[in-house]
This record gives C-alpha cells, sequence and structure tokens, in this order.
C-alpha cells in the first residue's frame, strides 16, 4: 500500500494508458494534478482557450487515432470547452475530457464556479459523469478509455470534486490496471453469412463502390483496406478521418467521397453495390440520397447507425478493421474481375478534375487583387511529401484546398467535416505536429476562421510547435458574402466583411515567422522562407474572392428550392 493524493493517482493511471502530455489551462484547483505531472514526468501543455486546447487534443488523436485527454478548469473552463466537445462528438473522436469541479459538500448549493457540468456534457459524450470518490480514479479512467475508444469512437467527460483531487489515500498499486487488463483483447466480428452475402454482392455488381470512413481509420484497418480493394479490384472513396487511409494515388483510390470536393465521388448515383465501411449515413452522405438505386452493405461499430436514415441490403455492427481482415481472407478464395469500364470512367473523371483544377488556378483575373484559391493550393502541395500533414479551415477556404488537394497518409488530412464548426486549423495542426514532429504540418485557413484560434500562435512560439499556416485573406467570411449576394441580392450583404487583418504582423507580434504574399510571385519564395524558418509560421496571403465548386453546388441547390417555394407560393 502506498500513501498519495487523489491527483497522484490520477496520473499514475493515465500513464497506465499512455499518457505523456496533458492539455490543459491552469486553474487553482488543478494544481495538485500539475503538481503530479511534475512528479510522474507528464508534459502540462498550456493554451490560450479551453476550445482551442480540446481541439488540439482532437487533432492529435485524429493524427495518431489514440485518445488524448485535455484537463479543463470548473465553471467557465468547461463551458469553453464545450464548443470542441461538440466537434469531437461530430466528427467521433476519442477525446477524454477531464474538469475540475468544487467539493462534493458544496454541490447544489451554489458553490464556487459551479455548473451543472455532468448535465450540460451528456448530450456531446458518449459519457459524462461525476468522480467524487477517490478510490474509484481507476475504476472511472478505465472506463472512460474504453467508451472512448470502443465501438464508433468520441469523447468522454469526467468532472472531478476538489476534494477528490487533493485528498490522501492509502492506494494499492495493483490497482492501477494497464488498459490490456481493462479493454476487449478481441474485436466484433460480422457473421459468416453476412461475409458471404457482402462478397456476393460485390462480385456479381457491374459498378460496385467502396467509401470507408472515420470508424475504419480509429480501427486501423488502412493496410487491409488496401489489400482488399487490390484483391477485389473495386474503386475506392474515403471521407472524413478515413482521408487518406488509402492514398489518394492509389490506382483504386479515387478521392474524397464527397461529390461537393470531388467529381470522381458525383458518380456514387451511379453504383449498383456500395459498401460502406465504418461510416455513418448522415448529412454529409445527404442521408443516402446521393447513393441512387445502389444495394447498400453497412459495416459500422454503432448498430443504431446501421441502415439509420437509408435502406440497406445487408449490415454488420462489427469492428471495421476485424471485419475488413474476414472479408480479405473469404475474397482470396474467389476470382475478381475489375470492373474495367467502371474503373475507366472513375479515372477519366479524376483527370477531369486535375485539369479543371489547373485551368482554375491558371484563370486570368486581370485587374483584380488577390492570388486564386487554386494556384495558392497548388504551390502548398509541391512543398509537401507523402509524409505531410494538412488541416483545413474556413467556410470556402476549406473546400477550395480539399477540391485542389490530395491526401496521402492516414491522419494527414483534418477538418471539422460534419458540424463545420471554424477555428479547428491552426490547434489541429499544433495536435498533429507535436503527434509527429518530423512531417512538415500545414493549416489552410481563411481569415474569418483565424479569428477564432490565433492567439494559440503564442502558444505555438512557447512551446516550439512549428507549423505553417497559410491564410486566404480576403477581409470577410467570404463564403457568406457570396451566398448572400447570390440568394438574396448584390445590395443584400450584412454583416460579412471584415478589416484587411495584417496577420503577418500579429504572428511576428507572438514570435512566430511572418510573411504577406500580395502577387504570385511573392507566393512561392514566402512559403519556402516559411518551412526553413524552422519557426510557427504565418503566410497571408491576400486571396482572390471567388466561390469554390463546393458553394456554387450549394447556390445552385438553394436558388432551385428557392424558385420552386415561389412558383408553388
Amino acid at each position: 500500500m502506498s500513501t498519495m493524493t487523489g491527483s497522484r493517482l490520477l496520473i499514475r493511471t493515465l500513464k497506465a494508458h499512455g499518457l505523456r502530455r496533458l492539455f490543459t489551462l491552469p486553474g487553482a484547483p488543478l494544481f495538485p494534478v500539475y503538481e503530479a505531472c511534475l512528479d510522474e514526468g507528464v508534459e502540462v501543455l498550456t493554451g490560450r482557450h479551453e476550445t482551442n486546447l480540446v481541439l488540439m487534443a482532437e487533432g492529435w488523436s485524429r493524427a495518431t487515432g489514440e485518445p488524448s485527454v485535455v484537463l479543463v478548469s470548473p465553471g467557465p473552463g468547461l463551458a469553453t470547452a464545450v464548443a470542441a466537445i461538440s466537434v469531437a462528438y461530430a466528427e467521433c473522436s476519442p477525446v477524454i475530457v477531464l474538469a475540475g469541479i468544487d467539493v462534493l459538500a458544496n454541490l447544489g448549493r451554489g458553490g464556487r464556479q459551479e455548473l451543472p457540468q455532468v448535465a450540460m456534457c451528456a448530450p456531446i459524450t458518449k459519457w459524462s459523469s461525476l468522480l467524487s470518490n477517490g478510490k474509484r480514479i481507476p475504476e472511472y479512467i478505465d472506463k472512460a478509455f474504453r467508451i472512448a475508444t470502443q465501438g464508433m469512437p468520441g469523447p468522454v467527460h469526467i468532472s472531478i470534486t476538489a476534494d477528490t483531487l487533493s485528498g490522501l489515500l492509502d492506494v494499492d498499486e495493483g490497482a492501477i490496471s494497464p488498459p490490456t487488463k481493462t479493454r476487449p483483447t478481441s474485436a466484433t466480428q460480422a457473421e459468416p453469412a453476412f461475409i458471404k452475402q457482402a462478397l456476393e454482392l460485390l462480385s456479381g455488381a457491374e459498378r460496385p463502390l467502396i467509401i470507408a470512413g472515420g470508424a475504419a481509420f480509429f480501427s486501423h484497418a488502412g493496410d487491409l483496406l488496401r489489400q482488399f480493394i487490390e484483391t477485389v479490384k473495386i474503386p475506392l472513396l474515403t471521407v472524413e478521418q478515413a482521408r487518406g487511409l488509402v492514398p489518394d494515388n492509389h490506382p483504386y483510390c479515387f478521392g474524397d467521397g464527397y461529390g461537393t470536393v470531388n467529381q470522381a465521388a458525383q458518380l456514387e448515383a451511379r453504383a449498383d453495390v456500395i459498401l460502406l465501411l465504418g461510416e455513418r449515413i448522415d448529412q454529409p452522405l445527404a442521408y443516402g440520397t446521393v447513393f441512387g438505386p445502389a444495394k447498400i452493405i453497412h459495416i459500422c461499430p454503432d448498430a443504431s447507425e446501421i441502415g439509420k436514415n437509408y435502406p440497406i441490403e445487408c449490415g454488420s455492427a462489427g469492428d471495421a478493421r476485424a471485419v475488413t481482415a474476414q472479408l480479405l481472407e473469404a475474397a482470396k478464395t474467389r476470382a475478381w474481375k475489375e470492373p474495367a469500364e467502371w474503373v475507366k470512367l472513375l479515372r477519366d473523371t479524376r483527370s477531369a478534375q486535375a485539369a479543371r483544377v489547373e485551368k482554375l488556378a491558371a484563370s486570368d483575373h486581370s485587374g483584380r487583387p488577390g492570388i486564386l484559391a487554386a494556384r495558392i493550393a497548388l504551390e502548398v502541395e509541391s512543398l509537401l511529401d507523402e509524409d505531410s500533414i494538412l488541416t483545413f479551415d474556413g467556410g470556402d477556404t476549406s473546400p477550395w484546398s480539399r477540391f485542389c488537394m490530395t491526401a496521402h497518409r492516414p491522419g494527414g488530412w483534418l477538418t471539422s467535416t460534419v458540424l463545420g464548426h471554424l477555428g479547428v486549423g491552426l490547434p489541429y495542426a499544433m495536435g498533429a505536429k507535436l503527434a509527429f514532429p518530423k512531417s512538415k504540418v500545414v493549416a489552410m485557413t481563411g481569415d474569418g476562421a483565424l479569428g477564432f484560434c490565433m492567439m494559440e500562435m503564442e502558444t505555438a512560439v512557447r512551446y516550439g510547435i512549428p507549423v505553417v499556416v497559410v491564410v486566404f485573406n480576403d477581409a470577410a467570411y467570404g463564403v457568406e458574402v457570396y451566398y448572400q449576394q447570390k440568394w438574396f441580392g448584390p445590395d443584400r450583404v450584412v454583416g460579412t466583411e471584415l478589416t484587411n487583418t495584417r496577420w503577418d504582423l500579429l504572428a511576428e507580434s507572438l514570435g512566430a515567422h511572418g510573411e504577406l504574399v500580395e502577387t504570385l510571385e511573392q507566393l512561392r519564395p514566402a512559403l519556402e522562407r516559411a518551412f526553413a524558418s524552422g519557426k510557427p509560421a504565418c503566410v497571408n496571403v491576400i486571396f482572390q474572392r471567388t466561390p469554390s465548386p463546393q458553394s456554387e453546388i450549394f447556390t445552385r441547390m438553394f436558388l432551385r428550392r428557392k424558385a420552386k417555394a415561389l412558383k408553388s407560393a
């Protein structure tokens, strides 16, 4: 038996689960935990705002595929973290959020900084709970990691009372169990009948298609998925966190599964059989309506998502990696023929998009200041390698960049696809760079989005996290300006214009490297200097406001609905 504080037991338990870095923002109730971190050799990384802090942790998780841990102060500390917890929930990221709270005896009496923290987090986490007994710390932490990582991943929250953190305990250190003793040792597989039916559907299809999503990434299914598509010779699209799980330049991978940023994905409506691996059928896939008449094979670790919003032919509530392994082994016993015409159509469409990107990058908009979005994206990509990591942020900057650029590695393509939350680009990049310090990490962000998180550049300087931020600066919430003009009229623009902020000078004032780019000739040398600086860097590019292909699609959809409504009025 050993005597230790609850905080020390907490940190020792987290270390047993692999914790080496705690993302946090200081508050007096948390000081006993920091003391324990010093004693136990755990790095304490403090940011400037809890929202950004949770996003950094989420960026680390989305780059590595592993859970991360955040510690925030009671009341307002957790309240400002809620926005980012909602992102982790929507994007299915395994972030464990710990929060301080007043001593148990004061709860319900209007204690210091008291808010209904458990209730606040319950709707946007997989599990939200109060911990008020120090001896149960190992039990709660084991449960948190298990829930965050099993099934469809997602965030969890535990509020820990101040007396639990500071109180002394007699602890049997054998109670601090490694994850191997508290998590399942095998993943859920599919029934053999499902494997047989799925392969029969795929082998009999003329235009089969596989779409892989986030649960495939977090189950580390990438290598098996690559082997599977090579065996069955079926085209693959990847969405959300699965981007790069199989590289876009693979002969059978055709990029992003969302048709708003990838022309090849618009062919989903022509597929006759679709295998949906580790992904939900929700809004980004238009609740399944993009699939047309295709028969759907749905593999998702969350049984409640199977067949939700759209009818399926067969489904399995199994682990994406385990079921992919089953499919691969069974597929090897069959003869497979490439659907040549279908694959050729997808390859031709991919080539057409590449040509379109080059044309957009070379367009002559003489007389208009600024650089075209496609040219900025291509110049950045030309300086990257296959180990690089990209984050995307902003209403039109993100879709412009995703339309023009390619994903090369698992965990190398980070954005808030489902929730569309602004301000994720810089903190995601910082979390990813902490995970992979030797990789080039670039945040492609709009100026409106950067305003949510720019002070974290000081955090990047303080900890020596040399990410490169490329700002598409059009002095506006650009996509909103475009929508207002097109949907309601050119004289109906309200609340969306901004000042032309010198982000480069702001970065320099925080100790980072800053560059202003106003002409195309300045762009590449500025990017090269930013990468060579070895410091956090901000390249502030004056951007020629032009709607992305995604914005044009959404505008056409809105105008059709508006015309139909007016006609029926």
